[in-house]
């Protein structure tokens, strides 16, 4: 369930160094959802979702499912993937 542009935009981002946050942060307004109803959707506090983001604490799965049906893409994956692909 990824979309493409989504996931280019992603891609592009990591490339240039964006911190994830930022990205997710870019992302979520360009689909018309702000980070407080990502993290509301999810059942969490904003500053837990901040926290994932952030890389400080590791995003549950619920949180992941969550941010990927919200934004059409899961970003941990691709900032994951760019990372291994150097």
């Amino acid at each position: 369930m990824h979309n493409n542009k989504s996931d280019e935009l992603l891609h592009c981002l990591r490339r240039y160094e964006v911190p994830l946050l930022h990205a997710v942060a870019l992302l979520a307004r360009l689909r018309g959802v702000s980070l407080n109803q990502i993290a509301r959707s999810a059942g969490l506090h904003r500053n837990s979702l901040y926290h994932a983001l952030a890389g400080r604490v590791r995003p549950s799965a619920g949180l992941r499912e969550t941010v990927t049906r919200m934004l059409g893409v899961d970003p941990w994956e691709i900032y994951e993937r760019s990372e291994e692909d150097g």
